[in-house]
């Protein structure tokens, strides 16, 4: 009987002792799966954390560069269309057109020219001594000559605005834009040269340098519109 009730007594210690070890592995297992999941989530938080900032950043970004862009558009525009107005009126005095009829101009016609042209009264007075009653053939030929000479002034004013657009707004031109604006720059000096100098029998080295100055102009355009449109501005 007391064999009996001691064989009970370790049996039921076993019992006890295996429970216990099946409920402390399934605590242990609960508290790694609990250890597991708070680092996960801890994962997951900062996962979402740095996702947020870098979309933040992102959007960020996309914005200044949409900013950048729109300032770009605005300032390809405007710096194009001088180079271009530079690049025409010079062409037009490479065209060597014939000048314009001052032939019926009197002093108050030149006077109204003049205004219109900017031009300032001690260059006008020569040409108003000549006709003080009426045009004449001398004040006609003074005329054309101040036509002519405004007319490179004009050229060359557009030419300087352009720079001067390249120059303050730098930050917004990229370097090949640049690079050809030296090209554009170099043939147009060239052209003006000619032409502030003409001798007929350069005619065609003046129409040649004219041709040269168009061609760097569309190579400009074409950069800037390619750049433009895939919103490169390196």
């Amino acid at each position: 009987m007391k064999e009996s009730l001691v064989a009970i007594g370790t049996i039921g210690g076993l019992v006890v002792a295996r429970l216990a070890w099946v409920y402390l592995k399934s605590r242990m297992e609960q508290w790694a799966r609990e250890a597991s999941e708070r680092v996960l989530q801890e994962e997951r938080h900062r996962h979402d954390a740095d996702l947020a900032t870098l979309n933040a950043d992102l959007q960020k970004r996309i914005q200044e560069f949409g900013l950048y862009t729109k300032v770009q558009h605005r300032v390809y525009a405007k710096l194009y269309a001088k180079v271009r107005e530079a690049a025409d009126r010079y062409g037009r005095l490479a065209d060597f057109n014939p000048v314009g009829d001052f032939t019926k101009y009197g002093p108050d016609d030149i006077r109204l020219w003049g205004h219109e042209h900017r031009i300032l009264e001690a260059e006008l007075k020569p040409i108003l001594q000549e006709c003080p009653d009426g045009p004449t053939k001398k004040s006609a030929e003074l005329m054309a000559e101040l036509d002519h000479r405004a007319q490179i002034r004009d050229a060359g004013n557009a030419y300087q605005e352009a720079k001067n657009i390249a120059a303050l707004q730098a930050l917004y031109c990229s370097d090949s834009v640049r690079e050809q604006l030296t090209v554009v720059g170099q043939a147009m000096g060239k052209l003006e040269v000619e032409i502030q100098h003409p001798q007929p029998a350069r005619a065609q080295i003046t129409f040649n340098f004219s041709q040269e100055a168009n061609v760097a102009v569309a190579e400009l355009h074409r950069r800037m519109r390619e750049e433009l449109r895939r919103g490169d501005t390196k």
